[in-house]
């Protein structure tokens, strides 16, 4: 297989699915009918920004099958394009021992829709009104293998008819191999279109950080002689709704816990209407030698 040669054979990230981090794993289906001809093409991946699909499409449009003679039968292919929009080094957690999460991940593995939906379905009022999106963290509790579960909402924009989609998802949700009860999850899902006004925290440093951020109870109180200084980590801004999950990059240094710990508990100074638009929004933040500045903080 070959791509034409008067191309560039790079795949291009589409620069408004970047800005707006729209990310996600593409996949095609490709049939060669002969060794001239572009492939019919089947694209997939219903949920993802339109223009990650046109990106893809254009691309493997440009594939040949060179090696096929005339006669030869169909050739099928399939292929994956994932586009992560986020910082590529490998983030790390801190281990845990006997973790009692353990169990209850194996549980939730086996978590179906007895609909065959694999997301709520985007309703077609909302993808024409005026709402471009709508994100909502909830949490399913299941009691039973053969029953629904109890639905309870953590944060939710202000649209009924996303609302009730979700609903409508979550009550045919099962957990066939539950085997002890109550198991719960928690899930962050958002309604996105292309055309989408979006609210976006951009990577910032740990001083531009607090700076827009409100003061917390627990004193800063920090070394950061001992944290192998300067280093990144990532954050997924949760807050005030749940805890943010905070990362280190590449490898985990002990002495970081306590800030790490200290990250996760930090609030932008915005409304809770605000921080429905960016919870689930992914970061990275700078932290200097020099960051004695934290320490001066009430």
């Amino acid at each position: 297989m070959s791509i034409n040669p008067s191309q560039n054979n790079q795949i291009v990230y589409p620069q408004g699915a970047l800005i707006r981090r729209d990310g996600g794993t593409v996949v095609v289906d490709l049939i060669f009918k002969d060794a001239e001809s572009k492939p019919e093409i089947s694209i997939y991946g219903e949920t993802l920004a339109s223009e990650l699909k046109k990106a893809v499409y254009y691309y493997v449009s440009r594939y040949r099958m060179p090696c096929m003679k005339p006669g030869d039968q169909k050739i099928s292919l399939r292929q994956s394009f994932t586009f992560n929009p986020y910082d590529s080094r490998p983030v790390v957690n801190y281990p845990v021992e006997n973790n009692p999460e353990t169990e209850r991940d194996v549980q939730l593995a086996c978590m179906v829709n007895i609909n065959g939906a694999k997301y709520p379905e985007y309703p077609r009022e909302s993808r024409i009104g005026s709402v471009d999106e709508g994100t909502f963290y909830y949490k399913v509790t299941f009691i039973a293998a053969d029953q629904p579960p109890t639905l309870e909402w953590i944060a939710a924009a202000e649209d009924n008819v996303l609302q009730a989609s979700i609903e409508r998802f979550a009550s045919g949700l099962r957990l066939p191999c539950l085997t002890k009860g109550p198991v719960s999850r928690k899930i962050l899902y958002s309604f996105q279109r292309d055309s989408g006004s979006r609210v976006y925290l951009k990577d910032m440093t740990l001083k531009q950080l607090v700076d827009v951020a409100r003061p917390i109870s627990k004193p800063a109180k920090f070394d950061f002689n001992t944290m192998d200084c300067p280093f990144d980590v990532r954050m997924t801004y949760m807050q005030p709704f749940d805890s943010n999950d905070v990362r280190e990059y590449e490898n985990v240094v002990p002495s970081r816990r306590p800030l790490i710990d200290w990250l996760s508990k930090i609030t932008l100074i915005i409304t809770d209407k605000e921080s429905i638009r960016v919870i689930g929004n992914v970061f990275t933040i700078k932290v200097p030698c020099d960051a004695g500045f934290i320490n001066t903080l009430p």
